[in-house]
């Protein structure tokens, strides 16, 4: 159910950005102001949690946080920029910014006394 969870809002993010990356730009130029940090927050969300686990389970460095943060704070700046000024350009950077802090989102590994998950 976890793995749903997260997978489900990062498929919706990344397909709405491969929209406006694929010339689908008719969808994605009249998306409102509300869609874009809609979007924001989720993709700000996904990685919190994901960097809280990672921290939890003794995976995650000082520097692998100052990471996140600069990557978010930009992300942020080029949402905001996007929905105070809208254009194209300022669109399609703030979709690359959103695509730059999904990635900073890994799947923690399991700790290494962890039990194995069977398969159904």
């Amino acid at each position: 159910m976890t793995c749903f969870r997260i997978l489900l809002p990062t498929f919706a993010i990344l397909s709405l950005s491969a929209c406006a990356t694929q010339g689908h730009g008719d969808l994605m130029a009249t998306r409102t102001p509300d869609t874009l940090l809609t979007s924001y927050l989720v993709a700000t969300g996904m990685v919190e949690h994901r960097l809280v686990a990672r921290i939890a389970a003794r995976q995650a460095t000082r520097q692998d946080v100052d990471l996140a943060v600069a990557v978010d704070h930009n992300a942020w700046t080029m949402v905001r920029r996007a929905i105070l000024q809208p254009s194209p350009e300022n669109m399609r950077r703030a979709d690359d910014s959103l695509r730059q802090l999904l990635q900073q989102a890994p799947e923690p590994s399991p700790p290494a006394d962890a039990l194995p998950v069977a398969s159904p």
